[in-house]
């Protein structure tokens, strides 16, 4: 079998398969800011850090021990030209 040469976050990202040691695919499904992700984070935070602990763990959000909700970048775009419709950008993409 030929070496993935993809970079960790693409290889683990969400959505993508792997097959278990019994020959079944799954797909790879996180839910970052829950109790689910909260066990997740407390799981792997003592976890040596290896390219796919440290995709897997940003993919889930993990901020330490707990697992956070990803925020909305930025403010709403309005004008297309880069100003925020509230004006705190000055012009800044965010």
């Amino acid at each position: 079998m030929a070496k993935d040469d993809r970079p960790a976050d693409e290889k683990y990202a969400d959505g993508t398969t792997y097959t278990d040691s019994e020959g079944k695919k799954h797909r790879r499904v996180s839910s970052p800011g829950t109790p689910r992700g909260d066990a997740y984070c407390a799981r792997t935070v003592s976890q040596k850090r290896t390219p796919k602990v440290k995709a897997r763990r940003k993919a889930w959000g993990c901020k330490g021990q707990k697992s956070v909700k990803r925020a909305a970048a930025g403010g709403k775009m309005g004008r297309g030209d880069g100003v925020c419709i509230r004006g705190r950008t000055r012009g800044r993409f965010t």
